[in-house]
């Protein structure tokens, strides 16, 4: 799994490291994408519109068997 700039675009979970300065930048971790293009960083409340979201991404992360 490697950092990317480009977007995901299927639902699921991903790494995010936002961009300083842009909104939302301040955050980093685990993202949860969901099918109405609404995204939620673990742990944090709230969800916020997927495109608000700018930084690098990597992902999907799978889940363990």
């Amino acid at each position: 799994m490697n950092w990317t700039n480009e977007r995901p675009t299927q639902r699921g979970w991903y790494w995010f490291r936002g961009t300083p300065g842009l909104p939302l930048g301040q955050y980093d971790g685990i993202l949860q994408i969901d099918n109405c293009g609404q995204a939620q960083l673990n742990g944090k409340a709230g969800w916020w519109p997927f495109e608000r979201f700018e930084g690098q991404w990597a992902g999907p992360v799978e889940q363990p068997k």
